[in-house]
């Protein structure tokens, strides 16, 4: 999302578009100091953005295992993509939707849209 999209949240008029344009100028901010975009990176309603609308993402199907050790990958997510899982550590596990493209222009203008109600 861009400084410019960011910018028209404040004239919605809506306590959502109200407290989104107070917090977001600080994340920008915080990529900004640190080599990043003019702008953000939409994390976090990216699950619901997909509920809502998901002809603009791309998806895989894996099952998935989380590192929950003490290494360096702790909290990484590792997919598996083998189709014989009858044995080993992703044994018993399902397939779970992973998002790997977005159409991120119709997603920006699918939150601002929802912003502004």
């Amino acid at each position: 999302m861009s400084s410019e999209q960011i910018a028209t949240i404040a004239g919605f008029g809506n306590p959502r578009a109200d407290l989104a344009a107070q917090i977001l100028p600080y994340y920008r901010d915080f990529h900004l100091s640190h080599g990043g975009p003019d702008g953000i990176h939409v994390h976090d309603s990216t699950c619901i953005s997909y509920l809502i609308a998901p002809q603009h993402y791309g998806v895989r199907h894996h099952p998935v295992r989380v590192d929950t050790g003490w290494s360096v990958g702790r909290g990484k997510t590792w997919p598996t993509t083998r189709h014989a899982l009858a044995e080993g550590p992703w044994a018993g596990r399902r397939a779970v939707t992973i998002l790997t493209e977005v159409n991120s222009d119709a997603v920006v203008a699918l939150e601002l849209e929802r912003l502004a109600r």
